[in-house]
């Protein structure tokens, strides 16, 4: 049985899945499979693993970029989907045992480790953001503005400039 851990309908109309232990999946046409009937072995899902060049086969934060490209991140990196590519971002290491965060940010992503961050826009190389502070979450609203959760509060980041915009009265632990 399928087992999604997280889900991403994107534009073109496909239905994406990250599955535990097994990689990505992805279903080309969501709109094929009819109201009232799950999904089956006759409904095409295609799979996306390790030796399709994922970081690893345990996978979750999946997000669609502004440009239509998928994201998917996992401890061990983070991989983007263009038709008929691939992406691997090794530049925040090989494993992060404390978690990991992705979010579109202009015209590709941020991504957190608890050690590292970086922006990456293919096909240009990531850049390391200076002050990788551990995110648990971040988001880019309409604005282009990235907002970002952390054990202390909620930061924010535009135009270069990061700052917390909400104090926690106590450190949380996630």
């Amino acid at each position: 049985p399928l087992r999604a851990k997280q889900m991403l309908f994107a534009d073109d109309g496909s239905l994406w899945l990250t599955e535990a232990g097994v990689g990505v999946r992805r279903l080309r046409d969501a709109a094929s499979v009819p109201t009232g009937r799950s999904l089956g072995p006759a409904d095409e899902l295609e799979r996306f693993s390790r030796d399709d060049g994922l970081p690893a086969n345990v996978v979750v934060p999946l997000v669609q970029g502004l440009d239509g490209e998928v994201w998917v991140g996992s401890n061990q990196g983070l991989s983007s989907f263009r038709p008929q590519r691939l992406h691997r971002l090794t530049a925040l290491g090989s494993s992060e045992p404390a978690g990991f965060t992705v979010a579109a940010a202009d015209d590709g992503v941020v991504a957190f480790s608890g050690r590292r961050a970086v922006r990456w826009s293919p096909p240009e190389s990531p850049a390391v953001l200076t002050e990788p502070l551990h995110f648990r979450a971040a988001v880019s609203d309409g604005t282009g503005t990235l907002w970002l959760v952390h054990a202390d509060g909620i930061w924010r980041e535009r135009a270069g400039r990061r700052e917390q915009v909400w104090r926690y009265a106590e450190r949380r632990q996630y």
